[in-house]
Formats: structure tokens, C-alpha cells, sequence
């Protein structure tokens, strides 16, 4: 099957998410341990609930591998969503832009 009418969906998607990330960017940041030298902000947080709520509803057969929440789905599935949802928090944390 072509999953390709998914895209228009999809890039919406990750405009609406970006523009979020960028709008706290170098302001209201709540940084917490999340274990041993690892680090996560409320950014990560909204942004990855924010994330799994709308893939929800273009894919909602599909799982979730998700890095900030504990495991969302463990179901077996035809699709698995993979989500990071701040690549580069430390970076991101101290105000310095991805390039």
C-alpha cells in the first residue's frame, strides 16, 4: 500500500511541532533529571505528548517508541511511530541553534 497521502498530514505536522520548540527556545525552559547525566525540559515533554496525540489521529492503528514517556504502546503493529522530540535538548537548553 502507498502511504504517501500521509505526507501533506505528516509535514503539518512537524511545521506545528517545530514552531512550538522554537517558540520556547531560549525562553521558558524547566530543565529536570530524568536519571544519570540525562536531562529533560517541559519542551521534550509537551512537544512528545503533543506528538502522539496527532500521530494518533493520522495513523491510530500504529505504536509508539517514544524516548521521554515510558513505553506508550507495546502492541505489536504493522506501523511504529519513533519519537524524539527534542534532538538535542543540552543544546537546545543552553541556547545554541542547530545549524
Amino acid at each position: 500500500m502507498n502511504d504517501l497521502h500521509y505526507y501533506d498530514q505528516l509535514y503539518d505536522l512537524m511545521k506545528r511541532s517545530g514552531h512550538f520548540v522554537m517558540s520556547h527556545f531560549r525562553r521558558d525552559i524547566v530543565i529536570m533529571n530524568k536519571g544519570f547525566y540525562s536531562i529533560v525540559t517541559n519542551v521534550d515533554l509537551e512537544n512528545e505528548r503533543f506528538l502522539v496525540e496527532e500521530l494518533r489521529k493520522i495513523k491510530p492503528e500504529a505504536g509508539f517508541i517514544t524516548e521521554e514517556s515510558p513505553v506508550v504502546s507495546q502492541e505489536q503493529t504493522e506501523y511504529t511511530w519513533v519519537i524524539d522530540p527534542l534532538d538535542g535538548t543540552k543544546n537546545f537548553i543552553k541556547g545554541i541553534p542547530h545549524l
